[in-house]
Parts: structure tokens; C-alpha cells; sequence
């Protein structure tokens, strides 16, 4: 296989790749995390600054 084909494959694949993050990947990752936001909003929700317990703090 001649070197300029190879290389014309190895970009057909990233491509491929992008297409498949942004297509497919991409939405699931979202909407996972917007409902880690909603898991986490309502559990903070009525805790105030005093309220929070120890080991919650994440370093």
C-alpha cells in the first residue's frame, strides 16, 4: 500500500471518529450530565453555606 493511500485511510478514520463523538457520543454525554446538574441541584436545594456536611467538600 503506497504511503499517500495509507495516510488518506488514517484521515477517512478520524473523520469517522469525529462523526461519531459529535453524532452519537456527544448528545449521550449531555444528557447524562444535565441530569447529574438536576441530581445535584435538588440535593443541595435549602442547604445553606452552614448547612453542609463534612467530607462533602470535593478537592
Amino acid at each position: 500500500m503506497a504511503e499517500q493511500e495509507r495516510d488518506a485511510l488514517q484521515r477517512d478514520a478520524v473523520v469517522g471518529e469525529q462523526a461519531v463523538y459529535w453524532k452519537q457520543l456527544r448528545p449521550v454525554i449531555t444528557e447524562g450530565a444535565e441530569a447529574m446538574d438536576d441530581i445535584f441541584a435538588e440535593d443541595q436545594e435549602g442547604k445553606g453555606v452552614d448547612d453542609s456536611e463534612e467530607g462533602d467538600a470535593v478537592a
